[in-house]
């Protein structure tokens, strides 16, 4: 009987440490879910601070200012339709005996979302804006043409005459281009 005493002892010896064991491994078990979970609840709680704070209003004013520019930029360097075909003259310069020509070629630019009917106006008055054109340069002289406002100049009073041709309920053309101004 020692003996079986002795084996009943090392079975409650080896369930007690089995016990034990099985106890340490569930205690390490739950701290990992606890750590997990305050992990997780941490990293929510992080998300909705930052879904949920108010913007930087000097982040929000710069990029406001960017997009802005952006804008203006865009509408500086964009360009409309253009009339086609483009305007072609060729005109003595008076006082130089017939020796001397101007060659001017325009185009013009308008907004044809704005003034749906605009570029059909522009095509039936092509024949006249030539004529108008050809008016305005043969009366300028030689100095004038040379002058380094000249282009300028011509192009303000060409696009404030054509606009003057157009009905009201068309539109008004926005730019003259010169595409050639050649003296010779």
């Amino acid at each position: 009987m020692p003996e079986e005493n002795e084996k009943k002892g090392n079975e409650k010896e080896a369930n007690e440490e089995s016990t034990a064991q099985g106890g340490g491994s569930s205690k390490a078990l739950l701290f990992g879910i606890i750590g997990g979970v305050v992990v997780v609840n941490a990293l929510v709680a992080f998300l909705l601070i930052q879904l949920l704070k108010p913007p930087n209003p000097a982040k929000e004013e710069a990029k406001m200012r960017a997009d802005s520019l952006k804008q203006a930029i865009s509408e500086l360097t964009s360009i409309g339709s253009i009339s086609d075909p483009p305007i072609e003259v060729v005109v003595n310069i008076p006082g130089t005996d017939g020796l001397r020509f101007l060659k001017v070629i325009v185009v013009l630019e308008y907004d044809d979302k704005l003034y749906k009917t605009i570029g059909d106006e522009l095509t039936l008055r092509h024949a006249k804006l030539k004529n108008m054109l050809i008016e305005q340069l043969s009366t300028m002289t030689l100095e004038e043409v040379e002058d380094p406002g000249a282009r300028t100049r011509i192009r303000k009073e060409f696009m404030r005459a054509v606009n003057k041709t157009l009905p009201d309920k068309a539109g008004q053309i926005s730019n003259v281009y010169i595409n050639e101004f050649i003296t010779q």
